[in-house]
């Protein structure tokens, strides 16, 4: 399972961010980014899964829209190991 985001799209969301330092969506708007990583169990990785994608639907989904507001945000978001092998195979990979 793997996403891309469209070149498009990388372009809007770097518009957006430039346009957001700017100013130019006015006082009313936020912007947020970041990346994390954290040992997790299954069962937190599954928690933590279910609880975004609650979120996802209390404030992006289209009953949960606010049509008269004047900026329109954008949540783009991945969940995966981001581990590329156990760490005896990446011993094994890493030697010459």
């Amino acid at each position: 399972m793997f996403t891309s985001l469209p070149v498009g799209s990388v372009h809007d969301y770097e518009r957006a961010a430039q346009d957001l330092k700017a100013g130019r969506f006015g006082q009313a708007a936020t912007g947020s980014d970041g990346e994390s990583a954290a040992r997790l169990s299954h069962a937190r990785a599954l928690e933590f899964r279910e609880r975004l994608n609650r979120l996802i639907q209390e404030y992006f989904s289209p009953e949960a829209a606010e049509w008269t507001s004047p900026v329109k945000y954008g949540f783009r978001w991945i969940l995966i190991p981001v581990d590329t092998a156990p760490p005896d195979d990446a011993k094994v990979i890493g030697t010459p």
